[in-house]
């Protein structure tokens, strides 16, 4: 989907349902939220399949696979969302899990950074070393270990946060 069809319809929904709120009360702004997200999961769902059968076709699986995780754990974050507009009270209840499927998400991110580093840095390096650039090489090398570092870091921070 183009950004600027993406935009557009963002758009569209966001007034719809400052109208609706508007016009009609509290109930209806919820089932409209309801509806938009519905909605927005479908379109990223269409999108996501159409993004990955693309990099498949021209023969991209690890982009296909990373595709697919950042697809998956931007779903993840709108049906938690959705589950709490549905059920406002049960959301505080199942906060934890609630808590524990934002976590995976945000891992999912992680690790398709991570993979993106890695294969960005090992280019770069490559291309350093084949040019005999070695100072831009240990540079490289050192974004790469550094960037590694931190997203350890990080998702030791997460799963600390929430899943310990």
């Amino acid at each position: 989907m183009k950004i600027k069809v993406a935009n557009q319809i963002f758009l569209l929904g966001a007034i719809s349902v400052v109208a609706i709120g508007i016009l009609f009360g509290a109930e209806a702004t919820v089932i409209a939220m309801v509806a938009a997200v519905v909605l927005l999961v479908v379109l990223v769902v269409v999108d996501g399949w159409f993004v990955c059968g693309q990099a498949l076709r021209q023969g991209k699986t690890t982009d296909a696979l990373l595709t697919a995780m950042a697809y998956l754990a931007g779903i993840i974050v709108l049906l938690t969302g959705l589950r709490g507009l549905l059920d406002p009270a049960g959301a505080n209840t199942a906060g934890h899990k609630s808590s524990r499927l934002i976590g995976s998400a945000l891992v999912l991110l992680i690790f398709v950074f991570f993979v993106g580093l890695i294969r960005e840095g090992s280019s770069s390096l490559n291309d350093n070393l084949r040019g005999k650039r070695y100072a831009m090489a240990f540079l490289n090398l050192a974004v790469l270990v550094g960037g590694a570092v931190v997203v350890l870091a990080g998702v030791w921070q997460l799963a600390r946060i929430f899943f310990l």
